[in-house]
């Protein structure tokens, strides 16, 4: 589809990876995800074309604010505080199911509790409640190859300080998170019965958790353990000595 400037609807990736850095990775207001890419003064309509400095992150709720409760200025305000170092990105998980699972490249994990701890941090808490909305309530911290925390999960809210780390997306129920180097340091799937990670590159001190194409590596500096299409059940915590 093209505007009568013969701009088309689609948005460059170029230009996409500017504004989410520019919206530090969530709606410029709110911070929540998911988002659309808004044409902020300049309709989509009127564009001659896609300028990285009138395209903003807005979640549904605010895009429909946009203009009357949320003046253009307002939201320009907003933007600006969001380049903050410290900006949050926040994305609540509305359900899940009693028997939800975790699913590690290929590596089937059913835990009453940790998932896979490192170093004494769960990256993944799985914890029963009495909410029949929320059986269970996920928590945990996913970090980068430099041990630097990407995002943490607490009771089912993921909230992201990626900004100066990398570029951290969602394209429908999938994350991914691309550092500084381009590339994929965690990639994962999220439904209401499941997490499916595909790629992660997780590492506190000297443990780690590499996972990629069907197969997981936990280790540290003396031992690891590869894991292929594996399932583990009723297993709360297993450490690798």
């Amino acid at each position: 589809m093209k505007n009568k400037h013969g701009l088309q609807r689609r948005i460059p990736e170029d230009v996409k990876a500017l504004v989410r850095e520019r919206s530090a990775f969530g709606c410029v207001v709110c911070g929540s995800i998911p988002y659309e890419y808004d044409h902020l003064r300049t309709p989509w309509a009127e564009a001659k074309f896609h300028d990285p400095e009138d395209i903003v992150l807005l979640c549904d709720r605010c895009h429909k604010l946009k203009g009357c409760m949320l003046p253009i200025e307002t939201i320009e305000k907003y933007r600006q505080n969001r380049l903050a170092a410290d900006s949050e990105t926040r994305f609540k998980i509305l359900t899940t199911s009693a028997d939800f699972s975790i699913d590690w490249c290929g590596n089937l994990i059913q835990a009453s509790r940790n998932s896979i701890v490192v170093d004494e941090e769960p990256i993944l808490e799985l914890t029963p409640s009495e909410n029949d909305l929320e059986p269970i309530l996920i928590s945990g911290t996913f970090r980068d190859q430099s041990g630097r925390a990407i995002c943490k999960i607490s009771r089912n809210e993921i909230v992201a300080k990626a900004r100066m780390l990398g570029d951290f997306t969602l394209v429908s129920n999938r994350f991914s998170f691309t550092d500084t180097s381009g590339q994929v340091a965690l990639r994962f799937q999220l439904t209401s019965s499941n997490i499916v990670v595909d790629r992660i590159f997780h590492t506190k001190q000297d443990a780690f958790v590499f996972g990629a194409d069907e197969q997981l590596l936990v280790g540290n500096l003396g031992r690891s353990a590869l894991h292929s299409k594996c399932e583990f059940y009723d297993a709360d915590l297993a450490p690798l000595k």
